[in-house]
């Protein structure tokens, strides 16, 4: 029929990563599904040990406060339950695209593309919480380095510096 309705979409890449990510997780904490469970319930998201084996066996969806209480329970980044584990120029599809494990981490915490350009600036501008500013960009002898601000509503300013989209602590003495 040319009208029919579908309910939903079926489980993706990036849902099958998820689940598999919170099963290596779990499992490396040495942590039960019930213990998960149990912790999840306590934080206010209610899944249960049925729900949480189904969304590490890729038959069960995760919405976005799911994604976000697992992370905080398994005491992960959620970006980290996003990308499967793999070389960093390994090439992955994920939902909507396939590209290398590094430019999808880059690209998904918002903080590995360099600020040369109109269209960089404006994917950080979009990209960056707003309390998270790009102060400058150097360059370091192993490429591109931002230097990024955290602004504080007392007024602190704490710097990091962002090389390959992994943060570092910031020494002033070295810029």
């Amino acid at each position: 029929m040319e009208n029919e309705r579908q309910r939903g979409n079926d489980i993706g890449a990036t849902g099958l990563t998820v689940g598999a990510n919170v099963a290596r997780i779990r499992r490396a904490r040495g942590q039960s599904l019930q213990g998960l469970a149990d912790q999840m319930t306590a934080i206010g998201r209610k899944v249960s040990v049925s729900g949480l084996s189904k969304i590490e066996n890729g038959t069960r969806k995760v919405d976005v406060d799911d994604l976000m209480a697992l992370a905080v329970c398994l005491d992960t980044p959620p970006p980290s339950l996003l990308l499967p584990r793999g070389e960093p120029d390994a090439i992955t599809q994920v939902t909507g695209v396939t590209a290398s494990l590094a430019l999808l981490w880059e690209w998904m915490t918002g903080a590995g593309v360099g600020i040369s350009t109109d269209e960089e600036r404006d994917f950080q501008a979009r990209a960056l919480p707003g309390w998270l500013t790009v102060d400058s960009e150097v360059q370091g002898p192993d490429g591109s380095e931002v230097i990024l601000g955290v602004v504080r509503p007392d007024g602190w300013t704490e710097r990091q510096v962002i090389r390959f989209g992994v943060p570092t602590v910031w020494n002033p003495d070295e810029h």
